[in-house]
């Protein structure tokens, strides 16, 4: 084992012989990772990050909580819409049958300001809309296999979790309320 005083003996020289390190840091729920230049102080207790000043990011929705710096809110419309809410952009996907093994989706996404919508902002849409277009692919193969599931002959309709009954029973209710205005 070694003493403290040698530790940051070896600490300070990896410190002097580096200046790029990995960041990495979450957003959403996505991990997130960025090369950066960085400065140890000799006394060890601070580290300098050095990003450019033109780091950009989406604007987020007015009047937002806390809760939205590390959440989001995801919505199912029954039966085929998809809606997810998050700090500084929403989407959604609409879901097009076209036979009982064939879907479209057809997805959107929406952000909180015009401003984002403009060409300078162009690049940071398409890795948006990449990195979601990756997480939906992943999808694909669960959906795939609950719908061959479903077509099995032996299958009678299934059951919903005790967990999910009671939700989905209030979201069905509430959305007849709705429709019916009682």
């Amino acid at each position: 084992m070694i003493s403290n005083d040698q530790f940051r003996k070896r600490l300070a020289e990896l410190f002097r012989s580096q200046n790029l390190a990995t960041l990495a840091t979450h957003n959403d729920g996505q991990p997130y990772a960025s090369l950066v230049a960085f400065y140890a102080a000799d006394d060890l207790k601070h580290i300098y990050f050095v990003t450019p000043k033109t780091t950009r990011k989406f604007a987020n929705f007015d009047g937002l909580s806390d809760k939205w710096n590390t959440g989001a809110e995801y919505v199912s419309l029954y039966p085929n819409v998809l809606l997810g809410v998050h700090r500084d952009h929403t989407f959604a996907i609409m879901l097009d049958p076209q036979s009982h093994d064939q879907t479209i989706e057809r997805v959107e996404i929406f952000y909180a300001t015009e401003g984002m919508c403009g060409p300078e902002m162009a690049d940071l849409r398409q890795k948006n809309a990449k990195m979601w277009k990756d997480i939906f692919t992943e999808d694909i193969f669960v959906v795939e296999g609950m719908q061959k599931g479903r077509s099995a002959s032996l299958y009678d309709g299934g059951k919903f979790s005790p967990v999910m009954d009671v939700p989905t029973y209030c979201f069905h209710e509430w959305v007849a309320r709705r429709f019916t205005g009682k």
